[in-house]
């Protein structure tokens, strides 16, 4: 008796059926995709620790809901921005690092933005208008 070995099936090349693949693989299976989704991002933010600070960040800027969004306070970093100054104030250092404007009243920018303890940054909290 002949075993037949099946095809391995073919790739999906075209972006959009991809994408719908995915969205179909996603619908059938939530548990599974939200557990590799959050592990996925638990490795990268324990392997790189500025990636939660970009996050929220970025949340704190793009969330309609929240008064930094309501201020138009805007986010000009990106993912390597925050990398950067995370290397150049030393915040591996420190033993609860967290992303401060210096300006107040000033966009998230390389130049506004350093990394202090954080309860420092609560000590230097402003009141919210």
């Amino acid at each position: 008796m002949v075993e037949v070995k099946e095809r391995p099936k073919k790739r999906i090349r075209d972006p959009l059926k991809m994408r719908a693949y995915r969205e179909k693989w996603r619908k059938e299976n939530p548990e599974k995709w939200k557990l590799s989704y959050t592990e996925s991002r638990r490795k990268k933010i324990e392997a790189e620790p500025w990636y939660k600070m970009f996050i929220c960040m970025t949340s704190r800027c793009f969330a309609k809901s929240h008064h930094y969004y309501k201020k138009g306070i805007k986010c000009f970093l990106g993912a390597e921005d925050i990398k950067s100054i995370w290397f150049r104030d030393k915040a591996y250092l420190l033993e609860r690092p967290s992303i401060d404007r210096i300006d107040p009243d000033g966009n998230y920018t390389l130049e506004n933005t350093r990394m202090i303890e954080f309860s420092e940054n609560m000590k230097r909290k402003r009141g919210r208008s």
